[in-house]
């Protein structure tokens, strides 16, 4: 009997650390505490995490970690292939110059901040320490531009209240349609930047006071930084021959592209675990680096735990095994990052345990691969865990998990990508591309060609 998945093996590209997200938030903030707990949760609990370049550039926390490793264990991970980095040069120092040759905004600001000579010592070591060790990733060999704009004009002929836009009209998003094919009628490079460049020159022509012009931005914005991240997702499993997953906010501009149904709202009134506890060291890199390496106890009982839930979910194993798995993992996390003495915040128990299985029981999340699951579950908590109610959606869960057990469930908000938008499409959620999609779309985006 081989497990369903292996959980080792499976990676997700994470949107949510976007650095042009972070310029047009989501309804959260991507500082140390967000960005350190969705790296441990991935230790712990969840996929390989695949990060672009450019975020660890131009992503002000990702930038701060890599000059100040003892602030978050993002460098450590990467050491370790947990993060994967991936590059569109062999040089990480400098892709700076190369995308602002190539017009793509946000890396001037680097190349003239205080940080960026700093900053380019350290990637040149990065680079030749990854590269050794095979642990940089090429760029996807499409033309990404070209996969942008494919991918961003599947929206077009839809309707305003159907892309669930609350505030641009149908004028306005048809004018920026408009403005954003003339820019790329020569060529395909900075395709993001351009839609930007769009979306501003159409608001902040056609619309009158400030608040206008900013809520008009931040959503065809958002709608853009949905695009990119399903075109990058895309073209990356099209090069890998294998679909990955991408944790960014669901649209149904492009729901046809993923392995999701109508019916995904349901999974919003499940269980959902609270992966971590308070007081987690979640600056340690070196302390969480154990649970990855492996050979290690914690690498063999991390495994042996996902597994346990894979057999569980195929049915092809009974829930009394899964608890003994789960709680000898708990205990050597407790051990580990507490020491013995208090286990028992750790302790995963039957209430908890059935915490974790019962989302992935769930008919829609049954669609996605284990890790991924284990990813949505890992990604709200981390949401809920670190964003003031008053800023998220309107989504109850269920509560009869006691607090100090290793999963718990509370009655709180899930986040929604916009706190006056309450469609329950919009929401942050980890998905894989569809095999369809890949070989009918991301397969067919052209090979990217240099004409410099």
């Amino acid at each position: 009997m081989s497990p369903a998945v292996d959980p080792s093996s499976e990676y997700t590209y994470l949107g949510t650390l976007d650095d042009m997200v972070a310029k047009y938030p989501w309804g959260y903030s991507i500082n140390f505490r967000f960005l350190n707990t969705t790296l441990a949760s991935s230790a712990l609990f969840g996929n390989k995490v695949i990060l672009p370049d450019g975020y660890l550039m131009n992503l002000i926390v990702a930038r701060k970690a890599l000059m100040r490793p003892e602030l978050s264990p993002l460098l450590d991970l990467i050491h370790n292939g947990q993060v994967v980095v991936v590059s569109r040069l062999d040089d990480l120092s400098k892709i700076p110059e190369e995308m602002k040759k190539k017009g793509v905004a946000s890396f001037p600001d680097l190349l003239d901040s205080s940080d960026w000579l700093k900053l380019k010592d350290i990637l040149k070591g990065l680079t030749r320490r990854l590269s050794d060790r095979n642990l940089i990733w090429k760029w996807p060999k499409q033309d990404m531009g070209s996969g942008f704009r494919s991918t961003i004009l599947r929206a077009q002929n839809k309707t305003v209240s159907g892309l669930g836009l609350n505030f641009v009209s149908q004028d306005i998003l048809d004018r920026t349609f408009d403005v954003f094919q003339e820019m790329m009628l020569h060529n395909t490079y900075a395709a993001r930047t351009r839609w930007e460049n769009a979306v501003k020159m159409v608001s902040e022509k056609y619309l009158h006071s400030k608040r206008e012009i900013n809520r008009a931005k931040h959503e065809l914005m958002f709608l853009g930084n949905e695009a990119y991240h399903y075109n990058f997702c895309g073209c990356l499993s099209a090069t890998l021959r294998k679909p990955i997953s991408v944790e960014t906010r669901f649209s149904p501009a492009f729901a046809d592209l993923l392995n999701v149904s109508e019916s995904i709202d349901n999974y919003l009134e499940r269980f959902y675990p609270k992966l971590l506890p308070r007081g987690f060291p979640l600056r340690d890199g070196k302390l969480l680096s154990e649970v990855i390496i492996p050979g290690t106890p914690l690498y063999d009982a991390k495994k042996q735990y996902l597994e346990s839930l894979s057999y569980y979910q195929e049915k092809q194993l009974d829930y009394g095994q899964v608890e003994s798995d789960a709680n000898h993992y708990s205990r050597l996390l407790s051990q580990h990052f507490f020491g013995s003495s208090i286990s028992s915040i750790w302790k995963l128990g039957i209430s908890g345990a059935a915490n974790l299985l019962l989302p992935l029981a769930d008919p829609v999340l049954g669609q996605f691969s284990l890790a991924a699951r284990i990813g949505i579950t890992a990604l709200i908590w981390t949401m809920d865990q670190y964003i003031p109610s008053y800023i998220v959606g309107l989504f109850k869960i269920a509560d009869n998990v006691p607090d100090q057990k290793f999963f718990k469930s509370r009655k709180e908000w899930i986040l929604t990508a916009n706190p006056n938008q309450k469609r329950r499409f919009n929401k942050m959620i980890s998905l894989n591309i569809s095999k369809k999609s890949l070989r009918n779309f991301f397969q067919k985006i052209p090979k990217f060609v240099d004409d410099k």
